[in-house]
């Protein structure tokens, strides 16, 4: 199977506010890639969820995460995860439009 883009270079709305980033509505999605880069002048930081149904309190399988500026994180605990059929993949991160996401996944 191909891998498909789930999400080309978004950014969170609000500060410390879960953003819905993806909707895995008509398919199960395994997650192939993840980048957050960071291009400002100071460290910024992110968590990522993966959710069953939207707005579902669970804890974080990407864990409090810094970015330092001019670097990115490859999000290594959201590889192979798989987001269900009907469920999310959320991103809360430290400041508004400051990491930019980029990720890629295959429709199981």
């Amino acid at each position: 199977m191909t891998d498909i883009i789930l999400i080309n270079n978004k950014t969170n709305t609000a500060a410390n506010t879960r953003d819905v980033f993806y909707n895995a509505t008509d398919k199960s999605v395994t997650i192939t890639a993840f980048t957050a880069a960071n291009s400002t002048e100071s460290s910024k930081s992110y968590k990522a969820y993966i959710t069953t149904t939207l707005g579902e309190d669970v804890d974080p399988v990407q864990p409090f995460t810094i970015v330092v500026r001019d670097k990115a994180s490859l999000g290594i605990y959201l590889l192979a995860q798989k987001i269900p059929k009907g469920g999310a993949l959320e991103i809360e991160s430290s400041d508004a439009d400051s990491l930019s996401f980029y990720v890629t996944g295959r429709q199981d």
